[in-house]
C-alpha cells in the first residue's frame, strides 16, 4: 500500500523536464556529498555508503534514468573526493578502483531495477484505474439498459387485457428491477465486483416496502450479518429474496392484516444461512407450493447457490436457505 501511495505523490516529479530532473538529481548527490564529509570522523573507510540513498531516490522519484545518473556521479564523487590520495585520482590503488568499479555496477543494477519496479509499478496502477472506470460503465450502463426494459414490460402490463398477463409482466419487472437494483449498488459503492450483502438486501426490501406503502399494513425488516458477495451469487440470493418476500406480501396476510417480514442472513464459519419468515395466515393457506414460475425459480435459484430450500409454518410462514458461506 506504501509504494503505491508514493508513486502518486511523486508522480508529478517523474513529468519534469530532463534538465529539471538532471539538476535535483545532482543535488541529491551533492546532498549526499556533504552528509558524508560531515560524518567522516564517524565512517571512516566507507567513501560509497551514504550515495546509494542518492541512486535509489533519483531512481524512484524521477526515473528516465536518473538512477544511472546518480550512479555515475555518486561514483565519481566518492572517488575524487573520500578514496584516498582525496581530490585527485592519481596514486589511487588497484584495490580502490575494483571497489568504485563494484559499486558503479551495484548501483546501475539498484538504479535498473527501481525504475523497472516504478514503471512496472505504474502500468498496473493505470491498468486497475482504466479496469475500474470500464467496470463502473458496464455497470452503469446496464442499470440503464435494465431500467428501460422494465419501462417497456411496465408499459406493455398496461395494455394486456387479461389479469393473468398482466401479473406476468409485472413480475417480470420486479425480477429485472432486482439486478437492476444489484448494479446500482454495485456502481455506487464504486467496488464494481463484489457487494455489501446487508446493504443489497436492505435495499432491496425497501424498494418491495415502497410497493405496498399505503395499500398494505406489512413491514419488512432486514437483519444479521455483513459480508461481500460477488455479482455472480448476489443475483441469485436477491432473486430469491424477492420472490419469498413477494409471495409473502400477495398470500400471508389477506384483507389487509397488519404483519412483518423478517428477512435475515447470517454467516458462521464457512457456512450461511438465509431465512425469510413473516406471521402471517401460515404454510397451508398461503399454498406456498402451488405451481407457478416463483415456485419453479426458487429451487433453481437454491441449487445456484449450493443449497435447498426448505419452508415450513402453522403461525406464519419460515422459509431457510443453508448455503455454503464461500458461494456468496
Amino acid at each position: 500500500m506504501a509504494a503505491p501511495f508514493f508513486l502518486w505523490r511523486t508522480r508529478s516529479l517523474r513529468d519534469l523536464p530532463v534538465a529539471v530532473k538532471s539538476a535535483l538529481t545532482l543535488l541529491l548527490v551533492a546532498l549526499s556529498a556533504l552528509l558524508r564529509w560531515s560524518l567522516d570522523g564517524l565512517v571512516g573507510p566507507l567513501p560509497f555508503l551514504l550515495f546509494f540513498p542518492a541512486v535509489a531516490l533519483a531512481a524512484f522519484a524521477f526515473t528516465g534514468g536518473m538512477g544511472f545518473l546518480a550512479a555515475v556521479l555518486s561514483t565519481a564523487v566518492a572517488i575524487y573526493a573520500f578514496v584516498p590520495p582525496t581530490f585527485g585520482i592519481v596514486g589511487i590503488s588497484l584495490q580502490w578502483w575494483v571497489a568504485s568499479g563494484l559499486f558503479i555496477l551495484l548501483m546501475l543494477g539498484a538504479a535498473w531495477l527501481v525504475e523497472t519496479l516504478v514503471e512496472t509499478t505504474e502500468l498496473c496502477m493505470r491498468a486497475e484505474r482504466q479496469k475500474s472506470q470500464l467496470l463502473a460503465e458496464l455497470n452503469h450502463r446496464t442499470k440503464n439498459n435494465l431500467q428501460l426494459l422494465s419501462s417497456i414490460l411496465s408499459l406493455q402490463a398496461l395494455t394486456a387485457n387479461e389479469e393473468a398477463t398482466r401479473r406476468a409482466f409485472e413480475d417480470a419487472v420486479a425480477r429485472i428491477a432486482v439486478i437492476g437494483r444489484l448494479h446500482a449498488t454495485l456502481y455506487n459503492s464504486g467496488e464494481y465486483e463484489a457487494v455489501s450483502l446487508r446493504a443489497f438486501l436492505q435495499d432491496l426490501c425497501e424498494g418491495l416496502q415502497d410497493s405496498v406503502v399505503g395499500r398494505r399494513p406489512v413491514t419488512i425488516a432486514v437483519e444479521g450479518d455483513d459480508w461481500s458477495v460477488d455479482l455472480e451469487h448476489a443475483i441469485p440470493l436477491g432473486l430469491l429474496v424477492n420472490e419469498l418476500v413477494t409471495n409473502a406480501l400477495k398470500h400471508a396476510f389477506p384483507d389487509d392484516r397488519v404483519g412483518t417480514i423478517l428477512v435475515s442472513a447470517t454467516r458462521s464459519g464457512d457456512q450461511a444461512r438465509l431465512v425469510v419468515a413473516d406471521d402471517g395466515i401460515g404454510f397451508r393457506q398461503e399454498q406456498v407450493g402451488r405451481p407457478g414460475l416463483g415456485s419453479k425459480l426458487l429451487p433453481i435459484l437454491s441449487s445456484q447457490l449450493g443449497g435447498r430450500l426448505e419452508t415450513s409454518g402453522e403461525q406464519g410462514t419460515r422459509a431457510e436457505l443453508s448455503f455454503p458461506a464461500q458461494a456468496a
